[in-house]
């Protein structure tokens, strides 16, 4: 058992997830925020709309990268799999 290659991989999985997990909270950030600001609004404050609107848009674009990311892969699994 070669314990170096298994730390390696265990750092460069810690890496990977590292850069993910970034990605993730960056993609994300501004909905997390918008909705923060929406919760402590009054709805009848003429601004709540608007915010409102660019959350909803916020989030049609991170599921529209979603789905040019992770479809693909998901369909290449599920190909590999009938293989």
């Amino acid at each position: 058992m070669d314990i170096g290659s298994i730390f390696d991989s265990l750092v460069g999985n810690s890496e990977k997830n590292m850069r993910e997990m970034i990605k993730t909270v960056e993609s994300i950030g501004k909905c997390v925020i918008l909705i923060d600001e929406i919760e402590g609004m009054d709805l009848s404050d003429p601004h709540a709309e608007a915010k409102f609107m660019v959350l909803a848009e916020s989030v049609r674009h991170h599921i529209r990268e979603e789905e040019g990311e992770m479809f693909p892969e998901i369909r290449d699994e599920e190909f590999n799999r009938e293989l």
